[in-house]
């Protein structure tokens, strides 16, 4: 039974389709299909922090500016590898957006802010190098933060666009580049 609770779970979450006859597999990975959740999860990451930004408190500035100094510390390359990402650093990224948002007063829109953090944490481990020669995402968190902690809620959500589209015109360059998924590469 658990089983089946697990893949009607992840099937509804967009992760796994099911093949009539045949069983599941994973969703593929497409331009179209990145390119849509960005411009999704833009409309909700910047809803949630709007919200958080009005009625956050004390808390949640502290679990920013603490998930930051982890960002910092942490190192984006993983010490055994540094063509990947280091795992811990992925994990600290994943608290310090939800530090972010932790304020939001809609539970719905925290729901869909995790729905949405976990399919763009899909794209982003997706195999392949990416070119983070021309990126300063340490410079993007920390405007990000900036902002929030400000209360500036048009500065933050400003730099959560550019810093959301940035990943994703990375992503995009390196899988069509390395022509890892035909669906990618079609759809580019």
């Amino acid at each position: 039974m658990a089983r089946c609770e697990a893949l009607s779970r992840l099937t509804s979450e967009g992760l796994v389709e099911a093949e009539p006859n045949t069983g599941f597999r994973v969703a593929p990975i497409t331009q179209e299909e990145l390119e849509a959740l960005t411009r999704t999860r833009i409309a909700i990451e910047c809803g949630c922090l709007s919200s958080a930004i009005a009625h956050g408190d004390l808390n949640r500035e502290t679990g920013i500016v603490a998930t930051l100094f982890e960002l910092f510390r942490i190192g984006l390359e993983d010490p055994d590898d540094p063509a990947r990402v280091n795992p811990g650093w992925v994990e600290a990224h994943r608290r310090f957006h939800e530090a972010l948002v932790a304020g939001c007063n809609s539970g719905w829109m925290l729901r869909l802010h995790e729905i949405l953090s976990a399919q763009s944490e899909r794209y982003r481990s997706a195999p392949g190098p990416l070119d983070r020669r021309k990126r300063d995402i340490a410079g993007e968190h920390k405007a990000i933060a900036d902002a929030a902690i400000a209360r500036n809620a048009q500065a933050a959500c400003t730099a959560m666009r550019y810093h959301l589209l940035k990943t994703t015109r990375i992503l995009v360059a390196s899988q069509v580049a390395r022509g890892a998924s035909e669906t990618f590469a079609e759809s580019a």
